[in-house]
């Protein structure tokens, strides 16, 4: 955590950059550093391109284990940034029958689904009301991609009900945005959005 003159903001998990004859620093937290400063070019994240590369590997043979750990992740970031995100205790067990029930498949597009790092029709886990946790009920599973843009989506609805409702009452808000993503989904069925029309 960051403290008094650590050089970090309160709270942060950030390691220091530290400066030796005139090059930036940072401590590399790897399986081979453990700690020791690494030139910052040679940084990716808080690990040094060696022990970054080995951490992969460990995800690669448990791409499951990788997943599960990338929801807790997001679920610390998001609480850091002041927004409540449950991670139910047997999460392991919930995203596993899930899985089977989906038997691979995007919960939404219905694409077969992969298990490889940094591929878009890879698995994720799917919050499927984002104002609710990884909790039993709200999960499903889809590609990098849906989630992504489902993501989008659900900030650009966020943001366009934040600006009506500082301008109409909260229901005539609600079925204003309601009537306007109506309209955006009968365009997208016509093709009207698509890069090949």
């Amino acid at each position: 955590m960051g403290g008094q003159n650590s050089g970090r903001k309160s709270g942060s998990r950030v390691k220091k950059i530290i400066y030796l004859d005139g090059k930036m620093y940072k401590e590399c937290r790897g399986p081979f550093c453990k700690g020791k400063p690494v030139l910052i070019e040679k940084m990716q994240n808080s690990y040094c391109k060696e022990c970054f590369s080995e951490i992969r590997k460990g995800y690669k043979k448990d791409f499951f284990k990788y997943k599960i750990r990338e929801v807790k992740n997001l679920a610390k970031k998001r609480e850091m940034r002041k927004r409540i995100c449950p991670v139910d205790k047997s999460i392991s067990v919930l995203v596993k029958k899930q899985l089977e029930k989906q038997k691979g498949y995007c919960f939404y597009s219905g694409v077969k689904m992969e298990n490889e790092i940094n591929n878009i029709e890879s698995w994720s886990v799917d919050r499927r009301n984002y104002k609710k946790g990884y909790v039993k009920g709200n999960i499903v599973i889809c590609t990098n991609l849906t989630n992504k843009v489902k993501g989008i989506f659900e900030h650009s609805v966020y943001t366009g009900l934040n600006i009506l409702e500082n301008q109409y009452p909260v229901d005539k808000a609600r079925s204003t945005m309601v009537s306007i993503f109506k309209e955006i989904i009968n365009q997208v069925r016509l093709g009207n959005y698509s890069n090949n029309s």
